[in-house]
């Protein structure tokens, strides 16, 4: 029965409404319905199955076979190597608007891979004729949907009296409503801002608090500078940008971390063990095996390589362009002369008898000094460029030089001979060492090779090759068992001395970042590294996925989709690449240029992607399809970067032809052409309102601009360095860019700085900021990324 007062379905033979407790006796009792109503979708289901092909008043949707939902349906044209599998979406209801209100539908699922028909508006015309094969919506019933289904409850024992109009109830409704409005122009005006940073895990970074803007995590070991061996085989040491690594040689465990967040660039351990460390600040003297403190020699003086007689008893230390000797006293080294004050030189090392020292210059001399005296015993010319590197024999007879005019050489010093040399077909001498019983020499090979050469015979015993990069040192532990190697980025391998077995990688170590893209609520952080690494890191600092490509795949400009799930990225092989944030593996990719893809950007509503290539050319895409919707031609030289303003309508775009161009997003019609730049450009940004377009690069000025009407609003001088990137705070009140190791502030009125963020150790390589505008992440030479917000 319907209850006449509060509409309730009551069971047919009650007397009283289980909600209101009316009178039921004038009610009528409601029929059933739900049985004939799906008898009658079933069959129609059944009369029209869904088929692949549709007539003209259909709207045809694709539905793959993946269960994985993806962006995009078509697989890409023409694929660089092999097929790709295409992603698919999953099986899913037709959209709610489609389908006319309160009715209810059958739906029938297509099979896997088929083309089925989603109603247009016509296809509810009763009137008309449907073609075979073809699944049509029910005809709209005349009957109201159910109420839910209602689960029965005592009856009440009394008949409740019917309720009266309370004009007090719609009083204090209209109070509420109006102070509903009242916050939500409070929200959007006032709270918006620091609610959503809340939520987001922090507070927005804004003009008004850079003062608490702190550095939450440092990911990444840095860069390895040097390494050397412990005389017992026991350790290996590190030197990197960010401290020294102490390693068990045989477990490659770290047992210590010394001078954190401290550029280390040579470490050496003694005959008795003990370990020196060079820096900006001196030289750090540790004990053997617990590695504690003893002194600081030369404190507050810059220092470079350092060098060790076999003995331990004499020290040469780099210092730019004097070599200082010191002499073992006590438990520590005094200082004993100068030698070299103001002469010419690029590589030193001291002789393992102590009564030498020989350096090689930027042109090629290699030249020989007397410890004790500081007198100049020979010169000889080796090279005809930089001698990078060079090594004693043992018995301190020999000289082993690597240059840059592409080749090694030895020379027997009594006579000035010269006993050996190899000139590479495609590389520079970056290192030279002898064996322990010299009668062999390592140097580097061609591209990522180390090279075993015997002394005896003059020929190459064996070649170990790894990777794709030069070595630029290399170090024989003392058992001659290992061999430790760095490469031009820092990275350290070990090998088996004897097999030229890989024994292990410490991939860790790192100078360089080819990319940098941060998610839009700031919990993950890609990036593409000097090992060339694909790397997604959360905001702990732990890996998520890490992942090796092709060059044709790397991710070189990379970005986040709206919703931080899909990494959309450009390559250097110009193809626009597809992955899966939140474990790498690929979704899909298209051919987007000939060349290499500086930078992508996606629209605001997520429609579009356009990349800018070294084909001079800027290419706006459908984001979904992958169609070409046009190329932006005017540029005269590589583009380098690329922007959408907020509001979608116009792009951005600048690079090595120092100009910067906008151009409108509906009809790729170019609209200005901004001239003030004295070098390349490498980002361009618009602010959070798109009222301001600003522009960065190799001539250190930040140029601000009005997008609309192409005019330049201010010219401001951001330092020397060049500039890579450039980013706005949410409130639209200050900029961003990096001036070397720092990150820079800057009021966006009046051009002034508000803050300087300091921590990394060597110039930085690029930052981004949030979308929710909570954290800004900087990648830099010193070989970590680091995570900054407000505390």
């Amino acid at each position: 029965m319907i209850c006449p007062n509060c509409n309730t379905n009551n069971e047919p033979d009650s007397k009283f409404c289980m909600i209101c407790g009316s009178k039921l006796e004038e009610s009528v009792p409601v029929q059933p319905f739900a049985d004939e109503s799906s008898d009658r979708q079933t069959e129609q289901a059944q009369e029209f199955p869904a088929q692949s092909a549709a007539p003209e008043d259909f709207e045809v949707a694709y539905i793959p076979t993946s269960p994985e939902p993806v962006l995009y349906s078509p697989p890409p044209a023409d694929p660089p190597q092999g097929e790709l599998s295409q992603a698919a979406s999953p099986q899913t209801m037709p959209p709610a608007a489609q389908l006319p209100l309160g009715e209810f539908v059958t739906y029938v699922p297509p099979r896997e891979g088929e083309f089925v028909s989603v109603p247009s508006p016509a296809a509810f015309d009763t009137g008309q004729t449907v073609p075979p094969g073809f699944q049509q919506a029910p005809i709209p019933p005349t009957y109201q949907a159910p109420p839910p289904a209602y689960q029965p409850q005592p009856y009440p024992a009394y008949q409740a009296p019917p309720k009266k109009k309370k004009t007090a109830l719609w009083i204090a409704l209209g109070v509420l409503g109006g102070l509903l409005v009242l916050c939500l122009v409070l929200y959007f005006a006032f709270l918006r801002p620091y609610i959503k940073g809340a939520l987001s895990g922090g507070d927005m970074i804004t003009a008004e608090n850079l003062q608490k803007i702190e550095q939450i995590k440092r990911i990444g070991e840095g860069k390895g500078m040097s390494a050397s061996y412990s005389p017992d085989a026991r350790y290996f040491a590190v030197a990197t940008t960010i401290g020294i690594d102490v390693f068990d040689a045989s477990t490659r465990e770290k047992e210590q971390h010394l001078l954190d967040d401290q550029i280390v660039i040579d470490v050496a351990f003694a005959p008795n063990g003990e370990l020196l460390a060079s820096t900006y600040d001196g030289i750090y003297h540790y004990t053997a095996d617990s590695f504690k403190l003893i002194s600081m020699i030369e404190q507050d003086d810059l220092t470079y390589k350092m060098t060790l007689s076999n003995d331990g008893n004499v020290l040469a230390t780099d210092n730019y362009d004097v070599v200082t000797i010191y002499k073992k006293s006590g438990q520590s080294y005094a200082y004993s002369r100068e030698i070299i004050n103001g002469e010419d030189y690029y590589s030193m090392g001291i002789s393992p008898d102590g009564t030498k020292l020989a350096t090689g210059n930027s042109e090629g001399v290699l030249k020989i000094w007397d410890i004790n005296t500081g007198g100049l015993l020979d010169s000889i010319a080796a090279h005809a460029d930089f001698i990078n590197q060079l090594a004693w024999s043992p018995d301190s007879s020999l000289i082993a030089t690597a240059s840059d005019d592409g080749s090694v050489a030895i020379h027997y010093i009594a006579t000035r001979e010269e006993i050996f040399r190899y000139s590479f077909e495609d590389a520079e001498g970056t290192a030279v060492v002898f064996s322990e019983d010299g009668t062999k020499l390592l140097t580097n090979g061609e591209q990522s090779e180390i090279v075993v050469w015997d002394l005896v015979t003059a020929t190459r015993m064996n070649t170990f090759a790894w990777g794709d990069i030069f070595y630029r040192q290399l170090e024989i532990n003392p058992t001659n068992t290992n061999l430790v190697a760095l490469n031009k980025y820092g990275q350290t391998t070990l090998w088996d001395y004897y097999t030229g077995t890989q024994i292990d990688t410490l991939d860790e170590y790192n100078s360089t970042y080819f990319s940098l893209a941060i998610s839009p609520d700031g919990s993950k952080y890609f990036y593409l590294d000097g090992n060339e690494l694909s790397v997604m890191a959360d905001e702990t600092g732990k890996i998520v996925w890490s992942r090796v490509d092709e060059a044709f795949d790397q991710m070189l400009a990379p970005a986040f989709s709206k919703d931080g799930s899909v990494l959309v990225g450009g390559t250097y092989h110009g193809y626009v690449n597809f992955l899966n944030a939140n474990n790498g593996t690929e979704i899909n990719y298209f051919d987007a240029h000939d060349d290499w893809i500086r930078e992508i950007a996606i629209s605001p509503d997520e429609s579009k992607i356009a990349t800018a290539s070294d084909d001079k050319t800027v290419k706006v895409w459908n984001y979904n399809t992958y169609e070409l919707l046009y190329t932006l031609e005017g540029h005269t030289d590589y583009v380098r970067t690329v922007a959408f303003s907020p509001d979608g309508q116009l792009i951005a775009s600048a690079g090595d032809d120092q100009t910067v161009r906008i151009w409108d997003v509906n009809t790729g019609i170019i609209l200005h052409v901004l001239e003030g730049h004295e070098d390349w450009i490498f980002t361009v940004a618009f602010s959070p309102d798109g009222k301001i377009l600003g522009s960065t690069g190799g001539d250190g000025y930040v140029l601000l601009w009005d997008p609309y009407s192409g005019e330049q609003i201010r010219k401001v001088d951001a330092g020397t360095h060049t500039k890579y990137s450039l980013g706005f705070t949410n409130d639209g009140k200050a900029f961003f860019v990096e001036e070397g190791m720092d990150i820079q502030f800057y009021d966006i009125e009046n051009g002034s700085m508000l803050m300087t963020l300091t921590g990394h150790t060597d110039n930085i390589i690029r930052a981004r900021m949030s979308a929710d505008g909570t954290t800004l992440v900087s990648t830099s030479f010193d070989g970590t990324v680091r995570v900054w917000r407000v505390k």
